[in-house]
């Protein structure tokens, strides 16, 4: 078998500046839009196993945003703003939609959870609705979801750079093993159906499930991943793992321990959709798991022999050649403005204490983190981006002497990049 390089996938990523809401007068209605921000704020119960991170670390980044497009003088409009906390709930983004609605903003960003409901909604009034974080696969139907569009990488992403490296190979036969996860399963949902398109002439010849079993990972139990490895060596050579990075290394180590990746006759593909982690994934990082250390490291080398990384580009943390600024520069802001209204949060303010009690002060508990050397979640730079093309789409649009509705201001984002 030739040797595999690691392949990497290129979408956008995303950087830059600060702003309040702008001021306009009564006299110039037809020249102001509202938007409309629904926002998983305060955490909820349902946010925890769908959310990773909560508006507080991101929500700063629509001032950064409004001060952008204040500052562009191509753009002869101005915009306001309001914005609910949905709590991670739908119902309650759905009353809060209403109300947006009811309040004339004309166009919506988010929810954070999910955004189907809330989508189909927007359509059926003809009102643009931008997702920074939503990647339900359904929404993948733009027969459906019109006036939908989604500054995140979601599912649909994945399937081009993995046919393409079938292709490149020619490999028709493959395994697929996916996490136990709400996130890995509905990766799995869409690129399966896809897969086994008669177009893509591709056979699943095998498909697994795996739980990331913390207890017995950290005891050194892998036996369900051995037992799956052994399974798929008698159907498959080609093995897509469509999991987390921690578990994708223990399944390498045990495709090693199997002796699968000795023989040259195995490769394996995994997927790093994270841009922010990539920064700290670099080099050597790449080869620390969460659950086998230092003293594995020559065979989590050698077991990456077999493994093709399909990743989003990392994010660049220096000054581009428009000396625009970097996403450094944007996370610093971000984080300044958290602390100032509206919003007002405390996401990087203080320690996260031993067991995160809110009890802890620092003289009763040990700091274990100091919460303003945390990372800017890339959410930040999908809100930002979202509503920057969306003015772009909108200036365009009223260009065009077209109604700023729904599907004219997504036909107006339609083949435009961002960077």
């Amino acid at each position: 078998m030739a040797r595999l390089v690691p392949l990497i996938w290129s979408l956008g990523c995303v950087f830059f500046l600060y702003a309040p809401v702008l001021e306009v007068s009564s006299s110039d209605v037809r020249r102001t839009y509202k938007l409309g921000f629904m926002l998983p704020f305060n955490a909820d119960t349902a946010c925890d196993a769908h959310l990773r991170s909560y508006a507080g670390q991101y929500a700063p980044a629509i001032l950064v945003a409004m001060e952008h497009i204040r500052n562009d003088t191509s753009l002869n409009f101005n915009l306001t703003w309001v914005w609910n906390d949905t709590m991670c709930n739908e119902s309650k983004a759905i009353r809060q939609q209403v109300w947006q609605l009811n309040n004339g903003v004309d166009a919506f960003f988010g929810p954070g959870k999910s955004c189907a409901t809330t989508s189909r909604n927007a359509l059926a009034f003809n009102k643009p609705v931008i997702s920074y974080e939503c990647r339900d696969a359904p929404l993948a139907d733009k027969d459906v979801y019109k006036t939908l569009a989604r500054t995140s990488i979601n599912n649909v992403h994945i399937v081009p750079p993995l046919l393409a490296t079938l292709k490149q190979f020619k490999w028709k036969r493959v395994a697929i093993v996916y996490q136990k996860k709400i996130q890995w399963q509905m990766i799995y949902n869409y690129v399966s159906k896809v897969l086994a398109e008669e177009k893509n002439n591709i056979t699943i010849a095998l498909t697994e499930s795996v739980q990331l079993d913390y207890k017995e990972f950290h005891q050194r139990n892998f036996q369900a991943v051995e037992a799956s490895l052994r399974r798929i060596s008698q159907t498959a050579r080609i093995v897509i793992l469509l999991m987390s990075h921690e578990l994708v290394i223990e399944y390498m180590l045990s495709a090693h321990k199997e002796g699968l990746v000795q023989t040259g006759e195995y490769a394996f593909i995994s997927f790093q959709l994270s841009p922010e982690l990539l920064n700290h994934k670099i080099q050597m990082k790449w080869y620390f798991g969460e659950f086998s250390g230092p003293g594995y490291m020559e065979k989590i080398i050698k077991s990456f022999s077999a493994l093709l990384i399909l990743q989003v580009r990392p994010i660049t943390y220096g000054r581009h050649k428009n000396n625009s600024m970097t996403y450094s520069n944007f996370s610093a802001e971000v984080l300044r403005l958290s602390r100032e209204p509206p919003f007002k949060s405390d996401a990087y303010q203080g320690c996260l204490f031993v067991n995160n009690s809110s009890n802890c002060t620092e003289r009763t508990c040990k700091c274990i983190f100091l919460k303003n050397t945390s990372l800017v979640p890339i959410e930040a730079a999908n809100l930002y981006h979202g509503i920057v093309q969306y003015a772009y789409a909108l200036n365009r649009t009223l260009a065009k002497n077209q109604e700023p509705n729904g599907i004219n201001i997504i036909d107006a984002l339609k083949g435009h990049t961002f960077d």
